[in-house]
């Protein structure tokens, strides 16, 4: 094997010192290839990433989660691998999937509840910011956002895939959780695009209300992922740019939450992204 072609094969399973370089020293002799939106090139592209059914990410058994990587990696060799929450432990020992023909089903240990999967259509099924606001008032903030705590997370065994992944593919590829930000949870999960346009042009504190409990939730969140021993987490941000506020709106309703964010990853020794 030629000098060429053994630092080739080296340099793609150096995924994790790729990233790490590429945050911390720039681009010059190389750059990572990864992929943000994960879930959605699966939905799409779900046969030519893998050989597991279209339904693994629903399996209780996270096993099923962990060979859907695997077949990625494999295919697309990507330098960082994606994770996220999965469902309780208590859950996942009470349930199983069941095929019935075409259809698949999730079915409880007593076999009385029984809920049907549907794949998701190329190119997804709903838009979810085209919603009306389920936030009305102060009341409505704390029945509606859930406070979240790290402890319950990691106990409850949410983070059990994150641990796996880490696990599994952490000594060679960047392992990333993303969380969006408080903006685009508030606009996603509960006012709607045109109830947050209305809010912020409003000056509404109860807006701001909101973005303090997701704030408060996503730092426990970012918690949890480095107790997982994730290298870093993505941040996404949607719909705050100039041609949705202004400047002043982005530096009140966006920017300090997001600084809380970013400082917090960083303390704990993760990258943000």
């Amino acid at each position: 094997m030629s000098a060429r072609i053994e630092k080739a094969l080296r340099w793609r399973k150096m995924g994790k010192e790729k990233m790490l370089k590429a945050m911390e020293c720039g681009l010059e002799g190389g750059f990572p290839v990864v992929i943000p939106y994960v879930g959605i090139f699966l939905r799409d592209h779900w046969e030519e990433a893998t050989d597991q059914p279209w339904w693994a990410f629903h399996d209780p058994n996270l096993d099923a989660w962990i060979k859907v990587e695997e077949d990625l990696l494999e295919r697309l060799d990507m330098d960082w691998v994606s994770c996220g929450l999965c469902p309780p432990r208590e859950w996942r020992e009470s349930h199983k999937i069941e095929v019935d023909g075409n259809r698949v089903f999730i079915v409880d240990s007593s076999g009385k509840a029984r809920e049907e999967i549907r794949r998701d259509p190329v190119g997804g099924s709903h838009i979810a910011i085209e919603k009306e606001p389920s936030i009305v008032s102060v009341e409505d903030v704390d029945s509606r956002i859930a406070p979240l705590d790290k402890k319950d997370l990691v106990r409850s065994g949410m983070l059990d895939y994150a641990k796996m992944v880490a696990n599994r593919f952490g000594s060679e590829k960047f392992v990333c959780a993303s969380i969006g930000t408080p903006y685009w949870e508030a606009l996603c999960n509960h006012f709607g695009f045109k109830g947050m346009m209305a809010s912020v042009c409003r000056g509404s504190g109860l807006v701001e209300r909101a973005l303090e409990r997701l704030t408060e939730n996503a730092l426990q969140l970012i918690r949890a992922y480095a107790e997982a021993k994730v290298d870093g987490i993505w941040v996404e941000e949607c719909l705050s740019s100039a041609t949705e506020i202004s400047l002043d709106q982005f530096k009140r309703f966006v920017l300090p939450y997001n600084e809380e964010l970013f400082s917090e990853t960083r303390k704990l020794g993760m990258k943000s992204i």
